[in-house]
């Protein structure tokens, strides 16, 4: 800032849809905080429900040129419950494009989610496509403060950054990490039929092992039926998928994602008054934290552990690499594979004379 004191000159920019908003600026405070009498609130109109709200932080500067960024944070609102008000706190970084990235502050903001309708607001996220929408300003500087509280300080896709490059590949890799996790514990749960899958009340049942039993028997008997049960089959993921998102033992998660039924009954009854004995109860503070912290540790432990195997096989790798030249180490693999077919016709041989079932 350029005030007395030397201190950051802060202030907000709110980007939602084609909307965008500013705080008043909060003179000489590094932890400032906007009180009632400042202009601090704002009301968006909804076009698409799926739209993020996009908050960045500046240091308002008096001189010629452009404000000076501070950090900026996305706010998924698509998971918050309607006509519910949160008090929620956001770190606060350079960029959403890099996944080493460190915090360079918190903001701590009130946020409440009007709809009077639900199945209209329900239909709108299903039947349209998120639309291309474009923000209007005033002049180059309010351009820019919107443009980084949007995109963030790597903005430009077409000019490369080594660091942007690196931060995809390691995001690739997450997800490939991610998804061999799934598909690993998807397999183990399913072929042992473990109970954790579906709960009912208070019992848990292997439900999709059972789907999954009678759905290959009855492709094995009708084989015609392969697609219908492709597309069943995307459906029973997409199910499968909420029934783990909604089992991890923080209670944010189940509330932030209702159950299938729930979506369901908003589409087949509509928007209704709820009772006061079916509102959801409030979440206690630090409810569910010792689970939440437990559930951490342990995938914490997993990770480390497959770390522990992939490194030892990088160094197996290494030695092996390390005895010889590449040159050599395929001449040995040639004649590896002529030995391997001199043990396959012995192996025959000795199946004849000692009347061994192949």
């Amino acid at each position: 800032g350029e005030a007395v004191g030397n201190l950051t000159d802060a202030f907000v920019s709110v980007v939602y849809e084609d909307s965008c908003a500013m705080t008043d600026v909060i003179d000489d405070e590094l932890s400032p905080h906007w009180l009632p009498w400042t202009q601090r609130a704002f009301c968006f109109g909804i076009i698409c429900p799926t739209s993020s709200l996009y908050l960045g932080v500046f240091d308002h500067d008096l001189k010629i040129g452009d404000y000076d960024p501070i950090g900026r944070v996305a706010v998924n609102v698509s998971n918050l419950r309607r006509n519910t008000s949160y008090n929620l706190k956001y770190n606060l970084y350079p960029t959403a494009n890099l996944i080493d990235r460190t915090a360079v502050g918190s903001i701590r903001i009130r946020i409440r989610l009007e709809c009077l309708d639900e199945r209209k607001f329900l239909l709108e996220t299903l039947l349209k496509p998120h639309p291309r929408i474009h923000v209007n300003v005033k002049n180059e500087r309010t351009f820019n403060v919107v443009r980084y509280t949007f995109f963030g300080e790597h903005d430009n896709e077409e000019k490369f950054d080594l660091k942007v490059a690196r931060s995809y590949m390691y995001e690739f890799l997450e997800y490939q990490s991610n998804l061999s996790y799934i598909i690993r514990d998807s397999i183990q749960s399913l072929m042992f039929w473990r109970n954790d899958q579906v709960k009912v009340y208070s019992f848990n049942i292997p439900l999709h092992s059972f789907f999954f039993f009678v759905s290959v028997i009855t492709l094995v008997e009708y084989p015609h039926l392969i697609v219908s049960f492709l597309l069943i089959g995307i459906a029973w993921v997409m199910l499968a998928s909420l029934t783990i998102r909604r089992q991890h033992p923080s209670p944010w998660h189940s509330r932030s994602c209702p159950p299938f039924w729930k979506f369901l009954s908003i589409l087949l009854q509509g928007s209704r008054v709820r009772k006061l004995s079916v509102i959801d109860p409030l979440i206690e503070p630090h409810e569910g934290n010792e689970a939440v912290q437990e559930y951490d540790l342990k995938q914490k432990r997993r990770l480390e552990e497959d770390r522990k195997v992939a490194e030892k096989r990088a160094d197996l790798q290494r030695k092996v690499n390390a005895i010889g030249d590449i040159n050599f180490l395929k001449c040995l693999g040639r004649y590896q594979g002529m030995v391997g077919s001199v043990f396959k016709s012995l192996r025959f041989i000795k199946m004849i004379v000692t009347w061994e079932e192949s």
